[in-house]
C-alpha cells in the first residue's frame, strides 16, 4: 500500500507532494537522479514478464529487476528504481521533511 503526504524540502524549503509505494493495481518507481515518479500497471507488466519468462515464477529481487529493466530510463538519463527516493522538484535533494496534512493511503 502506498502513502502521499505533503513535505517541505529542507535544502530549498519548497513544498511538494510526496507519493511512496505502488498499491494492487500498479507499482510506483522514481528516477534515481532527477526522483520523476513512474507508474507502471501490473497487468501490463505481469503480462509480459511472464510471456517473457514462460510463467516460470520468478523470485521477489529478480522480479523488482525486471520491472526496473521494463519501466526504462527517464529523460533525464537516471533510472526508475524502487530504491531511488522522492526528490526535491526544484533543487531535486532528496531531503525533506513531511509537513501538516493528511497522510493518503492509497491501493
Amino acid at each position: 500500500m502506498g502513502e502521499s503526504y505533503k513535505a517541505r524540502c529542507k535544502k530549498c524549503k519548497r513544498t511538494f507532494q510526496v507519493n511512496i509505494g505502488g498499491g494492487f493495481f500498479f507499482h510506483l518507481l522514481h528516477c534515481d537522479k532527477c526522483g520523476r515518479e513512474r507508474s507502471i500497471s501490473l497487468t501490463d507488466v505481469d503480462a509480459s514478464i511472464k510471456k517473457e519468462h514462460n510463467d516460470i515464477p520468478i523470485h521477489d529481487d529478480k522480479y523488482d529487476k525486471l520491472i526496473e529493466e521494463y519501466v526504462g530510463t527517464c529523460k533525464c538519463g537516471g533510472k526508475f528504481s524502487f530504491e531511488a527516493p522522492p526528490r526535491c522538484p526544484r533543487c531535486r535533494s532528496d531531503r525533506y521533511e513531511r509537513i501538516g496534512g493528511t497522510i493518503t493511503l492509497y491501493d
